[in-house]
Formats: C-alpha cells, sequence, structure tokens
C-alpha cells in the first residue's frame, strides 16, 4: 500500500532515525547518510522559504560553512562523505578516509534547520542537548580546562545515557498520547 510524504516529513524520518542510530551507537556510514540527507533537505526547504536566519544564498551558505568554525577542510570531509556513501557511478573501487565525530556537525544543523521549519521534538531536543553539552566541553578543553559537562546527568561522552533519556521521554509521552515523534 503507498502513502504519501512530504519531503518535510522524510527529512524529519531520516534525521530522528540518524538520531537514534547515533545514541544506540549504530552503524557510523548509515547514521552520516541519513543525517546528511535530512540536512540537504532541510536546507533547500529553507532557501525556498526564505526564512529568516537562514541565508539565502547558497553559495554564500557554503562560504560561511567552510570558513566558519568548521573550516573548509572539515566541510568538505562532510560532504565528500555524504558523496562517497551514496554514489559508485564514478570510482566504484576507490575509498575514503571518513571521521565519524563531524557527522556531529551535520546533525546538529539539520536538527537547527528542523526546529526551524517544523519545531523540536524529543528526538531533535536530546540531540540538541547532547551537542551544547559536547560543545561546552570541549570548550573547556581548548582552554586548558579539565573538561566537565555542565550538569553531570548530560555526560556527552555516555550516549548510552542520552539513549535511555531519549526512551524515557518515547515511553513518558506515549502513556499520555502526546508523542510527537516525526519518525
Amino acid at each position: 500500500m503507498s502513502k504519501k510524504i512530504t519531503k518535510l516529513e522524510a527529512a524529519s524520518k531520516q534525521l530522528e532515525t540518524a538520531i537514534e542510530l547515533f545514541f544506540s551507537q549504530g552503524d557510523e556510514t548509515a547514521i552520516h547518510t541519513l543525517a546528511a540527507a535530512a540536512y540537504e533537505i532541510l536546507k533547500d526547504l529553507s532557501f525556498k522559504k526564505r526564512l529568516s536566519g537562514i541565508v539565502k544564498n547558497k553559495k554564500l551558505n557554503q562560504f560561511i560553512l567552510r570558513n566558519g568554525p568548521i573550516g573548509k577542510k572539515n566541510a568538505n570531509k562532510i560532504f565528500s562523505a555524504a558523496n562517497f556513501f551514496k554514489h559508485a557511478d564514478i570510482d566504484p573501487e576507490l575509498s575514503l578516509e571518513f571521521d565519524p565525530d563531524l557527522t556531529q556537525v551535520i546533525l546538529y544543523e539539520a536538527c537547527r534547520l528542523h526546529i526551524i521549519l517544523r519545531g523540536g521534538s524529543p528526538v531533535i531536543d536530546t540531540m540538541i542537548t547532547w551537542v551544547l553539552n559536547a560543545q561546552y566541553m570541549h570548550m573547556q578543553e581548548k582552554e586548558g580546562s579539565i573538561p566537565r559537562p555542565l550538569d553531570p546527568e548530560f555526560d556527552p561522552s555516555n550516549k548510552k545515557k542520552f539513549l535511555k533519556i531519549l526512551n524515557w521521554f518515547k515511553e513518558k509521552y506515549a502513556k499520555e498520547g502526546t508523542w510527537q515523534s516525526h519518525a
């Protein structure tokens, strides 16, 4: 049986599935592929809707991404991996040096765009919480301090704890009948 699905619904499902795989420490290639696909759809939709806070010029957006905090080298790695994982028409025997830590950037950016376009969800909010804690600890490390999470309950090195939080949200909202998962 076929069913209709919008681009935004597809992106929501891809993103939430990628996040759940991320916290359950699933396959890094699948996580990156799903996150990048969701990001591309959300980015295109935000350009089409000309949303405030979104850079409307695709070339300028790519320039900012490549020259901003991630840097050109890492931005190129993110997009190269995304394309590598979905195409085999050119150089089918080629291999790629893949850094799965860069997937966090795509997950965060996709979540940010999703919140602007459609709002959050317990899955997306859990991911944003994880990213904020990870960035806070990273800033401490760069400053020479001993990295500590904002709250010991939200230590980003413990992905299983975040998966438990995510599952708790699901159970709580399922019982109340208010679960708003987009997946």
